[in-house]
């Protein structure tokens, strides 16, 4: 089952837990480019299932992943849990409600 967590939450870990999770914006290239959350991994939505164990090589890592607003997000975070991926969850309001804080 796919976790949530809120941007608050977020924010706290990159301040207080930097290391104990991996950050992935599943957004396209012009959006990326446009701006992103630091220190997160980019891996297009449709490069994840062959991109993502360079980012992620372990299933027990906690992964946050994320898109624009959340739908991306959500699709992401269902592949990566069919793949086995134990510890994965969608940022609620993705990028767009990262940035509102």
């Amino acid at each position: 089952m796919l976790g949530r967590i809120t941007c608050e939450d977020l924010k706290f870990l990159k301040e207080h837990e930097p290391d104990s999770f991996v950050l992935v914006d599943v957004r396209e290239n012009d959006e990326w480019f446009e701006g992103h959350i630091e220190g997160a991994v980019h891996i297009p939505l449709w490069d994840l299932e062959k991109e993502i164990d360079a980012a992620v090589p372990t299933y027990e890592t906690k992964v946050i992943v994320h898109c624009a607003g959340g739908s991306r997000g959500e699709k992401a975070g269902n592949i990566l849990s069919s793949m086995g991926y134990t510890n994965v969850f969608n940022l609620d309001g993705g990028y767009r409600g990262y940035c509102q804080l």
